[in-house]
């Protein structure tokens, strides 16, 4: 099937994509021929092999003189092939490309090393992943374009003798892999280089120990190197050495000396001399938060210095810590001024930090529940209030004597006994119980619904539903003094008050 050639003169200038048609594909641009692979492309246009020699004349090179071919409209030099291809460099990484080129790129060459970085990412026909590195693996029965991380996964495994990840070159009788370096029998192995300790493998690694002592000791010289003080330079590398020996052998122990730095910064920018630590100001300038998340460096510096952070002494740091949290949290509420002035009359007290902590805490929580105002509280809002928080009644004392010593307010809490007696709402399990107990007595046992009498017996024993009618007749048995059934390993006696809805249900059972 032929076409009409196209209208647009050659050399006009205008760029055209490939040349196909939807409904027979692609065409020649001189003839119109329906073509599978064009022969020559210029300007945008494709050429058939006939219309190559028609359109495209021989020149000489301009470079070596031999015969080269170029467009007839074309005003470019003439290039032979050979010519062309000499002294091209990749676009990206500008290295020599020598023979064919991995693609072309916006007119520009692309060796084949980095032709992955301008494809388009597709998925990978096995895990899905998008990837520009899609390849298949016929040798070992895979046809699908599979991205590195699955043909890696299908090829090499974990050798079971030198714990690395290699191609495999076997299985042992427990069906486990090995590589070319460990086939049993010839086993390969080397000394490490840094301590001559004999490791599997061939090559000149190094063991883990030696890997993480070069590592851990290279990152404290360069974090000494940042350092002001000279006492800091030298803890901090003292300290690798110490987190070294107790954890060579640690695959993660770089990133656990790189976790500790910024307390050795924070250390070396607090004290100009290392006389100036001590257990106070240790939990004074860092709290108990940093210390505990640094435990590693706080433990060394007790070894190095031999000093002891105390229990008792962290505890009433976490206490002050906390303090400081719950008046910045009330801070910018209507009631923050007072609770803040009430912190401050607790100082003088002769009283526990644990104690005062406490105290504040339960005034928050009572000021911010009533919302109080300047002139204190009603005795009803204090009562709804211990209603809800019983518990709290003595440590309101403290803050009720405060306001009314010190703010002069006229505020009363309710008497104790009278708190305790306010009868409460009954449980809703209680609830539910006592409603299918008077529908038992109102129809009688022989009569009620068997739902009722099951859920009666599931209410009372603590089981749900489905698991009381799950229980089989004849886990129910009778000793002539009482009933008693069987749920998986414990057997539970019914007491007098039920015994009745339970042979109404044992009745229904058979039934």
């Amino acid at each position: 099937m032929a076409y009409k050639s196209c209208s647009y003169p050659f050399g006009s200038g205008r760029r055209w994509r490939m040349s196909i048609d939807k409904k027979y594909g692609r065409y020649c641009d001189g003839c119109g021929d329906t073509i599978q692979k064009a022969h020559r492309i210029w300007d945008g246009k494709d050429f058939c092999a006939t219309c190559y020699k028609r359109h495209f004349v021989s020149r000489p090179c301009l470079r070596c003189g031999a015969s080269a071919r170029v467009h007839k409209n074309s005003h470019e030099d003439a290039i032979c092939r050979k010519c062309s291809l000499e002294g091209r460099t990749c676009q990206r990484c500008s290295k020599p490309i020598v023979g064919k080129a991995g693609m072309i790129s916006a007119g520009m060459p692309v060796c084949p090393s980095c032709t992955p970085y301008f494809r388009e990412p597709r998925p990978c026909e096995q895990c899905g992943r998008p990837s520009t590195r899609l390849s298949s693996m016929p040798q070992m029965g895979i046809h699908a374009k599979i991205c590195d991380r699955c043909r890696n996964s299908a090829s090499c495994k974990t050798c079971s003798v030198c714990k690395k990840s290699r191609k495999v070159a076997g299985y042992t009788d427990a069906n486990s892999p090995y590589c070319a370096q460990c086939v049993p029998g010839q086993e390969s192995t080397h000394a490490c280089p840094g301590c001559n300790t004999t490791l599997p493998g061939a090559g000149n690694a190094k063991c883990r120990p030696c890997i993480n002592k070069d590592r851990i000791l290279k990152d404290a010289v360069m974090l000494a190197a940042t350092l002001d003080h000279a006492w800091a330079k030298d803890f901090c590398v003292n300290f690798a050495h110490s987190l070294w020996e107790r954890k060579k052998d640690s695959p993660g122990l770089a990133k656990l000396y790189q976790a500790h730095q910024p307390m050795l910064q924070r250390l070396d920018a607090t004290y100009a001399e290392i006389v100036e630590i001590s257990p106070d100001t240790l939990l004074r300038d860092f709290g108990t938060a940093t210390l505990r998340k640094h435990l590693l460096v706080r433990r060394y510096l007790e070894e190095a210095l031999s000093i002891k952070v105390c229990q008792s002494s962290r505890e009433d740091a976490a206490d002050r810590d906390r303090i400081k949290v719950k008046l910045a949290e009330h801070g910018g509420k209507p009631w923050g001024p007072l609770l803040k002035e009430y912190a401050s009359w607790l100082e003088g007290l002769e009283i526990s930090t644990r104690t005062r902590r406490l105290y504040i805490a339960t005034a928050a929580t009572f000021c911010a529940e009533i919302k109080v105002g300047p002139s204190g509280w009603t005795e009803s809002q204090a009562q709804r209030h211990l209603l809800r928080h019983p518990g709290a009644y003595l440590n309101l004392l403290r803050f009720v004597g405060f306001c009314s010593e010190i703010r002069g307010w006229r505020v009363v809490m309710p008497p104790q006994s009278h708190v305790l007696n306010i009868r409460t709402k009954p449980p809703a399990t209680v609830a539910r119980l006592r409603k299918l107990l008077d529908m038992v007595d109102a129809e009688g046992p022989e009569h009620v619904q068997d739902s009722v009498l099951c859920r009666v017996l599931a209410l009372s024993f603590g089981l749900t539903i489905a698991k009381m009618k799950s229980i089989p007749r004849e886990n129910f048995t009778s000793d002539g003094n009482c009933l008693k059934f069987k749920v998986d390993s414990d057997s539970v006696e019914i007491p007098t008050g039920l015994l009745a809805i339970a042979q109404a249900y044992l009745q229904r059972m058979a039934a």
